[in-house]
């Protein structure tokens, strides 16, 4: 039997966790240092999009895009978060500081690592751990990533945080896990939108894995709400603006 730990720093070994990280961003780093400037890919939608959020304090294209954005009016095209993470990074570093958001997004991407290590220690121990954060660490398509402005790191380490809390939750259900399980599920929603489809299969599944069945009912509503609540704001926005809910 697989021995399971409550704490993660007395679970795992502070070396493979150090030498996961390192190595993931080690080699991030290198990547998106040495990584065209130029943007590709869907960068400039994003560019764009963070860029309009400082001047005109919307999320809007400057001009008429995809065939459904009106320039210089609100848009909901794409999902919010990113776009909002990206212009936050301009605002504090300078509007279309490229390398500083690459090198931010390295940072998550090399955490990820490390969320993942924790994950295989609890279901399958050390030696699986440490495979899996190396793994991850050194996985060319999740290395790449980080050197492109663009949601899908953002979105992995979010599902990779939502697996870890899932995992807590179900193992011992607490009020303040619950609610932060719902409000990352929600944050990773509203990065990539393609999720928010599993949230009924995503409870449905929590409800059958959770072993104190007895708050089960409690743990699930909590969780529930949470992501919606969280999800509000941009509902609501979106029905101002397009007169239609999405």
């Amino acid at each position: 039997m697989v021995k399971r730990s409550k704490c993660f720093f007395l679970s795992s070994s502070t070396t493979q966790v150090f030498l996961i990280f390192t190595i993931g961003l080690l080699m991030r780093i290198i990547w998106v240092v040495s990584a065209p400037d130029n943007l590709s890919w869907d960068e400039p939608t994003f560019d764009e999009l963070a860029h309009n959020l400082l001047v005109m304090r919307r999320l809007a294209f400057s001009h008429g895009a995809y065939m459904t954005a009106v320039p210089n009016e609100p848009t909901s095209f794409e999902e919010p978060l990113y776009p909002l993470c990206l212009a936050t990074v301009y605002l504090l570093f300078g509007d279309g500081n490229y390398l500083m958001a690459r090198i931010i997004s390295a940072l998550l991407s090399a955490v990820t690592g490390v969320i993942f290590y924790w994950i295989a220690l609890q279901l399958f121990g050390r030696s699986a751990a440490l495979v899996a954060g190396c793994f991850i660490a050194v996985y060319p398509p999740l290395v790449y990533f980080t050197g492109l402005l663009m949601s899908e790191t953002l979105f992995i380490f979010l599902e990779s945080l939502v697996i870890a809390l899932a995992y807590l939750s179900v193992r011992g259900p607490s009020v303040k896990i619950n609610v932060a399980l719902g409000i990352t599920f929600a944050l990773a929603c509203l990065t990539r939108s393609v999720l928010l489809g599993f949230l009924p299969v995503f409870l449905a599944w929590m409800w059958s894995a959770i072993l104190d069945k007895e708050n089960v009912r409690k743990t699930i509503a909590i969780t529930g709400i949470s992501a919606l609540l969280t999800i509000a704001p941009w509902t609501l926005r979106n029905f101002l603006v397009h007169r239609e809910f999405g």
